[in-house]
């Protein structure tokens, strides 16, 4: 059998690849399954039960608006990071980390120019409060998706790819924790619902360098 007639034989039977959809559309299409499942889950849990005059509060409004848009904009980064060949642009990265920083920023302004801010209370948030469970909890099966979607698009980055992703999901589980605990303390949102989406990130790149190698 010539080369030629090897290669046709191999072939013959190969369908092409399902193509994959934009970069936009598979992050509107994740954010959107993963919204559906935090609202789903996080009310079976049961909203605080002030929420909607809460949601009407400039500050608690602002902290939900800026987690949401830094959960939006680190997926959509993702999601265009993934793309094989593509590079790592500093504008992409910064719309991915600039909502995040200003939701951490003005969630250590309100915490550390309350007048009763000392070390002991400090102390006490660690000992006595401990919810990053829930944020893991809630960002369980949206993470799962996630990785799975990336896996598919074979990236290039997989540190920096795996940071953004966590970090997306933290940041949209996070509302979830929000809308269904009770507390507004701004350290304790600083400790419990902000600082673990931080931390979480440097998951993120681990995972990214176990899960998504191509």
């Amino acid at each position: 059998m010539t080369t030629k007639k090897t290669i046709d034989a191999l072939t013959s039977d190969l369908q092409p690849s399902p193509k994959l959809a934009g970069p936009a559309c598979r992050a509107a299409r994740w954010i959107a399954i993963a919204v559906t499942f935090l609202v789903v889950s996080s009310l079976v849990e049961g909203w605080r039960g002030d929420w909607m005059a809460r949601m009407v509060t400039i500050p608690f409004l602002a902290e939900i608006l800026f987690t949401l848009l830094a959960g939006a904009t680190a997926a959509l980064a993702v999601f265009y990071l993934s793309v094989p060949d593509s590079r790592p642009r500093r504008w992409l990265v910064a719309l991915a980390v600039a909502p995040f920083l200003i939701w951490l920023g003005l969630m250590a302004i309100f915490s550390f120019y309350l007048p009763d801010m000392l070390p002991t209370k400090i102390l006490h948030e660690f000992t006595h409060h401990f919810e990053a469970w829930k944020l893991l909890a809630y960002g369980l099966l949206p993470g799962l998706l996630i990785f799975v979607m990336l896996k598919r698009a074979a990236p290039l980055h997989p540190g920096l790819t795996g940071l953004l992703a966590v970090v997306a999901i933290t940041s949209l589980s996070a509302i979830a924790c929000r809308l269904t605990c009770p507390v507004d303390d701004p350290l304790h949102v600083l400790v419990w619902h902000t600082l673990p989406v931080f931390l979480s990130g440097l998951l993120g790149v681990l995972l990214g360098k176990l899960f998504l190698k191509f």
